[in-house]
Parts: C-alpha cells; sequence; structure tokens
C-alpha cells in the first residue's frame, strides 16, 4: 500500500523490513495452512483462520484490519482494502429481533 504522501528516503528500507517481518510472523503463525505467492503484502492486524487452506497468489495487497475464517484461494494481482472479513455462511449468526 502506497501512502498518501511520499516518504523520506531513510524510512523506505525500514517499511520493507517491518513488511518482511509481518509476512514472516503469517508464515510462522499460520504455516501449512497457507500457500502464499511473490510480492504478498499484508496489513497490521491480519487475522487467517481459514479452517484447511488459504492461497494467495502473485501481486497480492491486502490492507490492515482483515479478517478470514473461510477456505480463501485468492488469484495474482489482487488488492484487498483495509476492514475487509471473509465469514463463511455457516458461521453467520443473524442478530435476534426482539
Amino acid at each position: 500500500m502506497l501512502p498518501d504522501r511520499p516518504i523520506p528516503l531513510w524510512q523506505k528500507p525500514i517499511r520493507a523490513f517491518v513488511r518482511f517481518c509481518r509476512g514472516l510472523y503469517i508464515k510462522i503463525v499460520y504455516g501449512k495452512k497457507l500457500a502464499i505467492g511473490t510480492n504478498v503484502n499484508f496489513g497490521r492486524y491480519t487475522e487467517i483462520r481459514s479452517p484447511e487452506f488459504a492461497t494467495f497468489g502473485n501481486n497480492v495487497n491486502i490492507g490492515p484490519w482483515f479478517l478470514t475464517e473461510a477456505n480463501l484461494d485468492i488469484g495474482s494481482d489482487v488488492l484487498i482494502s483495509s476492514k475487509v472479513s471473509c465469514i463463511v455462511k455457516e458461521d453467520y449468526q443473524p442478530v435476534p429481533s426482539f
């Protein structure tokens, strides 16, 4: 994700390192359920609670506060906005009306 304004040159390596660490953390935590292509960036607070698998193609950017509780197969060249949730129909509980 690109910032709204240009960032100073000295911040670029720091941002790249933080993105690398975030991707590494997600790969370690979610392990074998996860298949990730090249150039995949995860935003802050991303949670992948897929029961069986999650597949991300090449050139995928995921915004902050992304949550999934479904099996995902995301292709290449995809942008997922911030505050997006993917919930399976069986997990959805409608709010009862009184």
